[in-house]
């Protein structure tokens, strides 16, 4: 109970990065402030974490390819997220971008030859029915922009997910440590692309909240609760936690308005995650046979 306490907990966190980029992304480069979101986290981990994981600088030569490309992927992620914030409200952005739970399906199936189970594959048509009822591809939207980055970060956020799952490795906690650091290395570019603009001690106190509140706390305390979870267990409490916290600040301290069509599509698209995370969780024995795990 304290562990999924604990997911909650890291999905709340995490559910302030639309409010508070929202709260500074007139003043800074969205890119910029993507930057400054991995400093602090990677700034933040490597004061903590060798404390948690005494292992955390014993690594060896061959995982640093892993770590890089993760790296990678995490920093598209995190900025395309960022990105889609600068263009459209956070309710748009947070439940278009959990459509990822449908790519990393298809991602599974065509790269890991995990196969889709027939339910598995009603739920990503609901899924799909859901996204068309808030129709992000919508080009007289002002938010199309928004949204498609938004949906683009679906697709880096999955296939971070089905990397990390090809490898089949099992990663300690100081491995978040190594993911930030190349993440912040491929993340450097960002700061010369958007500058650091004319109020930076002004939107300070955000990056720091946003970079050890919202990144490195969260992220630290979800690789403590994989020791004690299964990872879709994790997976089904953040598909419904992070986006519903997202909105709620988004509604409470942004005054964001929730139309009808984002509601209803919304629902579809949280519940039909839900439900592909419980299969894959129900049907986990077969699979790690089907992939010799």
């Amino acid at each position: 109970m304290k562990t999924k306490l604990t997911i909650v907990i890291s999905g709340i966190l995490i559910g302030l990065i639309g409010v508070t980029v929202k709260s500074v992304i007139s003043d800074m480069h969205p890119l910029t402030i993507n930057f400054f979101r991995i400093l602090f986290a990677f700034i933040f981990l490597l004061i903590f974490i060798p404390f948690i994981d005494k292992t955390t600088f014993k690594v060896k030569l061959k995982d640093f390819p892993h770590y890089i490309l993760a790296g990678l992927l995490l920093s598209i992620t995190f900025a395309t997220y960022i990105l889609a914030l600068n263009y459209a409200p956070v309710s748009n952005v947070v439940l278009i971008a959990s459509f990822a739970v449908v790519f990393v399906a298809i991602f599974a199936f065509i790269f890991l030859k995990e196969k889709l189970k027939f339910n598995q594959k009603i739920a990503i048509v609901i899924a799909i029915i859901g996204l068309s009822i808030i129709n992000p591809f919508n080009f007289n939207s002002t938010f199309f922009i928004g949204n498609l980055i938004a949906l683009f970060n679906g697709v880096a956020y999955a296939l971070l997910l089905v990397f990390m799952r090809s490898e089949e490795r099992t990663h300690t906690i100081g491995s978040i440590l190594w993911f930030f650091l190349f993440a912040t290395i491929f993340s450097l570019p960002f700061l010369f692309v958007g500058g650091i603009g004319d109020n930076f001690s002004k939107v300070l106190p955000f990056l720091v909240v946003l970079g050890v509140a919202s990144t490195a706390i969260p992220y630290t305390l979800l690789a403590i609760a994989i020791k004690r979870l299964h990872v879709d267990t994790i997976s089904i409490i953040n598909t419904l936690t992070v986006p519903l916290s997202s909105i709620l600040f988004a509604v409470i301290l942004l005054n964001e308005i929730l139309n009808i069509r984002l509601i209803i599509g919304g629902s579809i698209l949280l519940i039909s995650g839900v439900v592909l995370h419980y299969i894959r969780k129900k049907h986990i024995k077969i699979i790690r046979e089907q992939l010799h795990l």
